[in-house]
């Protein structure tokens, strides 16, 4: 027996010692930014003055909460944060419940699903500003075959943030419904027929067998989501916006 917890003992320290220089490596790669932010945001450091002559403490950050714009931004990345999440996982979950019943040809949709999710958000900010172009994007045109009229979708205050919204669910929204896929396809099938047997109706099925089964999966996606959402350290991320944002500068639609 103990000869046994020795061996087990010396596993786990040769574990350990094998995962060090990659946990050192990930603590440096992770701590180091992180301290270096908090110890700059605690001081007067600028591009201009790059020195810590002058600890201001928290008074950076009681300037920035004080700051009407960056609370205005602040509400406004919140809300999309919020929306975009919430649609992706509704339009996902039931997306993915309508494949998780298909047997026939499930690699073609997968593969339809990721085309979006492949593109770069780049591409995607130049290709959906040609698409909502007031003056020569197809939405307006098609708009216009129905005599409506055209919508300034980018340079309008009441639409561009939804405009924003519904980019950017079409670009991520394969996301949710590949993991929340892969979530269904993994559930056991007993629990079913046994309800099947017993005259469940789907409904019920689905509310006490699939919600509580896939709730595991179900927060770990909207966790994922919800960083992905609302990080502001995507290089792309800034990139696409700022394509989408030009055009704010075309001129309004009347």
């Amino acid at each position: 027996m103990n000869q046994l917890v020795t061996i087990e003992s010396a596993d786990r320290r040769f574990g350990w010692f094998m995962s060090a220089p990659t946990l050192a490596l990930l603590l440096a790669v992770i701590l180091f930014p992180v301290f270096w932010a908090l110890f700059t945001s605690v001081h007067d450091y600028t591009l201009i003055a790059p020195d810590f002559d002058t600890f201001t403490g928290l008074q950076n950050y009681f300037s920035a909460l004080r700051n009407s714009e960056f609370r205005h931004s602040l509400g406004l990345t919140a809300f999309f944060v919020f929306v975009v999440v919430l649609i992706e996982f509704v339009i996902g979950f039931g997306v993915a419940l309508m494949l998780n019943s298909v047997n026939r040809f499930k690699p073609i949709y997968y593969g339809i699903l990721l085309c979006p999710l492949l593109m770069n958000p780049v591409i995607v900010g130049l290709i959906w500003r040609m698409f909502l172009h007031p003056s020569l994007g197809i939405v307006n045109y098609l708009l216009s075959v129905v005599s409506i009229e055209p919508v300034n979708w980018l340079g309008s205050t009441n639409v561009a943030i939804w405009t924003i919204v519904m980019v950017d669910i079409w670009h991520q929204v394969s996301f949710m419904i590949v993991l929340l896929l892969a979530g269904l396809s993994a559930l056991p099938k007993e629990p079913y027929e046994a309800a099947r047997v017993d005259g469940a109706s789907t409904f019920k099925a689905f509310r006490h067998i699939t919600l509580p089964l896939m709730w595991p999966v179900i927060i770990v996606t909207l966790l994922i989501r919800l960083i992905f959402a609302g990080r502001p350290g995507d290089l792309d991320r800034p990139c696409q916006l700022f394509h989408l944002s030009e055009g704010v500068r075309q001129p309004s639609c009347r």
